[in-house]
Formats: C-alpha cells, sequence, structure tokens
C-alpha cells in the first residue's frame, strides 16, 4: 500500500465530508495518441509518450485493456492504496483563553472550507499544496482507477463527483429501504449538465483541459476511511 497526496478544493472537501463525492476526475499529463487493436497477436495497445511508442496492455477488451493501463500507470495509485487530502489551512496563532465561547477542543488548525473562524487568530491561508501529511483530516482509500473521455460521464458518475442539484433542493442523497442510498440525479437528468459547469470553473482556463477539450481523464473511485481534527 503506497500513500499520495491529492489536492482539494473547499467545495470538494465538503462533498467529501457530505458523503456526496466519491470520485475525481484528473486530466491526464500525457494524452493517448491512439488506441489501436493488433490483428495478429489481439492485443491492445495504446500509443502515448510513457518512454516508448506502445504501452502493451494484453488480449481482452478494450475496457480491460483501459483498465490495466489504469492500473499500471495512474499516478494516483491502485485500488488499496491511499491518497490524503491537502485543502487550504491555517495555524493558530493566539487564543483568547478567557473568551466564554470558545469551544471545548480547540483545533491546532484552521480548515478554510468550514468558513471564517469565530475564534482565535490564526495565520494566513496557506494554500493547499503546502499541507504537510500530518495537518491532513481526511484519507481517502482508492477503490478503482480507469480512463476515459472527460464528457463520457454518466448521470450516476456526476453525482459521485460531488456536484449538487437544485432541483433536489441539494439533496443529492436519499434513504430508500433503510440504508439503501440512490441518486437524485436519475430523477432530473441535470448530473452532467451541472459537472460540465464545475469542471469548466475549475480547469476552464487550463489548455486542453475544457469540457469542450474532452481530454482523457484518470477516474479515481475513492472511499473516506479517516476523519481526524489533528
Amino acid at each position: 500500500m503506497k500513500e499520495r497526496p491529492i489536492l482539494f478544493s473547499g467545495e470538494m472537501v465538503n462533498a467529501i465530508l457530505d458523503g456526496r463525492k466519491t470520485q475525481t476526475r484528473r486530466v491526464m499529463s500525457k494524452q493517448p495518441l491512439s488506441f489501436v487493436a493488433e490483428p495478429v497477436l489481439n492485443h491492445f495497445s495504446i500509443r502515448c509518450d510513457f518512454g516508448t511508442s506502445y504501452c502493451d496492455l494484453g488480449g481482452g477488451n478494450e475496457v480491460t485493456a483501459w483498465t490495466r493501463f489504469a492500473g499500471k500507470y495512474c499516478p494516483y495509485g491502485q485500488p488499496g492504496d491511499r491518497l490524503w487530502v491537502r485543502e487550504c489551512f491555517s495555524q493558530l496563532e493566539y487564543l483568547d483563553f478567557f473568551n466564554p465561547d470558545l469551544p471545548e477542543e480547540i483545533p491546532s488548525y484552521w480548515y478554510w472550507a468550514d468558513g471564517n473562524p469565530e475564534f482565535g487568530d490564526w495565520t494566513r491561508p496557506k494554500p493547499s499544496i503546502h499541507m504537510p501529511r500530518w495537518a491532513s483530516r481526511i484519507t481517502l482509500e482508492v477503490k478503482s482507477v480507469r480512463v476515459e473521455r472527460l464528457n463520457d460521464i454518466s448521470e450516476d458518475d456526476a453525482c459521485a463527483e460531488g456536484v449538487e442539484c437544485p432541483r433536489c433542493d441539494g439533496q443529492v442523497w436519499k434513504e430508500i429501504g433503510g440504508d439503501a442510498v440512490q441518486c437524485k440525479y436519475k430523477h432530473c437528468g441535470e448530473g452532467s449538465e451541472l459537472f460540465r459547469e464545475l469542471w469548466n470553473g475549475i480547469n476552464g482556463k487550463k489548455p486542453g483541459a475544457t469540457w469542450q477539450d474532452n481530454p482523457w481523464v484518470w477516474v479515481v473511485e475513492f472511499e473516506k476511511i479517516q476523519e481526524e481534527q489533528p
């Protein structure tokens, strides 16, 4: 098992904490040039720039070939690996211990995804890229990895990306038969459109990374396994 850091915006951190986000899509830094099936060997290969002309993925079909490719080359790990979340944070600088409104437990860090602090003086917000491992409060376990074109996202996967539907009053999940949950986007069909807006809001200024560019992306499915307050 390996651990790797991963960056999330405040909005997506809250989606993870709420249990709404169980997938993330990240643009492949090296885009595959083509996908070809060799008729003699019946082996699928991806023409790419990973140090060789072709990445041989063995027999099978296109889906299994892409799965093998993701498992071999995905920079976010393989099933069973862990990701620790980096987010915008601050350290405690001064605390008025005579303030009657202080909470019972005083955190060592303030996470700006939680809004503005109501007590204490904190250092200037530090970008998520500077968060050390010991300050992270969220650990994720990778459940699966695959590769697909960005525009191929399904309604269910758009829900798993953590977008909130205005028609459903922000309630993405609902209880069905006790502990079962069902995505409400199945009823309104706006998941992909909302995800497109979310994606362009984050990646709209990156060359080759917009929804219109339709890049190849890593799709990482994960499960939150730890939530701690350092």
